[in-house]
């Protein structure tokens, strides 16, 4: 699996050289910037202060997982969202519409 973590290695406390030792059969991959300009052939994007645009959605090939590090504004995770699910077609349930609770 490969990882991209969208910052410089030191970042975080080093929080990138934690990571790595702690699952050495991941492949990491840091940007070296708080950005990330493609996304093809990375399984999961760690943005960190990584702006995830449409335009950077498009650039994937294999992604599966967007894993946020921090808490968010929740209009931040929502432009997310939806910005992830437009991009792979995807349509989620409403809580509160039957079905939706699953």
């Amino acid at each position: 699996m490969k990882i991209l973590f969208a910052a410089p290695e030191n970042a975080w406390g080093g929080f990138f050289g934690l990571i790595r030792a702690e699952l050495p059969e991941y492949h990491f991959e840091a940007t070296g910037r708080f950005e990330a300009d493609m996304l093809k052939g990375f399984d999961v994007l760690i943005p960190t202060m990584c702006s995830v645009s449409q335009k950077l959605l498009e650039t994937r090939d294999q992604l599966r997982l967007i894993q946020r590090t921090a808490q968010s504004s929740a209009a931040d995770t929502r432009r997310v969202c939806r910005a992830w699910h437009r991009a792979n077609r995807v349509q989620v349930p409403v809580p509160g519409v039957r079905g939706a609770e699953g």
